[in-house]
């Protein structure tokens, strides 16, 4: 059953004209990627599929949130590993710099995201992000929207490489994606 999700990520990715297609395949192929949080009964939540992920040797260097209610969206900057040079900011969500909290974590040398945890709400009979914290090997965090009980946490001793899942105005569904 799970390979044959896996199977669907990476259709659902490779129909949405995803430049990182294969990337996504070969990692839900090896178990990097985790299912997308968020999605009502396996449908896809209604926004536009997204895969944010780095690079050949490059990290997550800061991670920005936008939330209200809901989590509106995220910027993730990668940087180069070897030279620290930083990419162009990747955006999820249209409404990264919406009004709401602005959060902000720059990750310290070492440092590296191990945790994520992901609430839910349902709005126009649809599972929404409402609340997402994503912790470091150094135990800081960053977090914000609406706590629920609807909630997962992904945590599986790698480091986060990026995010998969769903976003309009909002991020509709999340998962990870794990270094290998």
């Amino acid at each position: 059953m799970v390979s044959f999700f896996y199977q669907i990520l990476a259709t659902v990715v490779l129909l949405s004209g995803s430049s990182n297609a294969e990337n996504i395949r070969n990692l839900a192929t090896t178990g990097q990627v985790a299912y997308q949080f968020g999605l009502t009964h396996g449908s896809q939540a209604g926004g536009v599929p997204f895969s944010v992920q780095p690079a050949q040797n490059e990290q997550i260097a800061t991670i920005r949130l936008n939330t209200g209610r809901r989590v509106d969206g995220m910027t993730i900057i990668y940087q180069q590993i070897s030279t620290k040079r930083l990419r162009e900011p990747l955006h999820i969500g249209t409404s990264y710099l919406s009004h709401g909290g602005k959060y902000e974590l720059n990750l310290l040398d070492g440092e590296f995201v191990s945790r994520v945890e992901v609430h839910a709400i349902v709005m126009k009979k649809r599972k929404r992000i409402s609340f997402i914290q994503i912790t470091t090997s150094k135990g800081r965090s960053i977090w914000g929207g609406t706590e629920t009980n609807d909630k997962v946490t992904f945590e599986n001793g790698k480091k986060l490489a990026g995010f998969h899942g769903t976003a309009g105005a909002e991020i509709d569904s999340i998962g990870p994606i794990w270094m290998r």
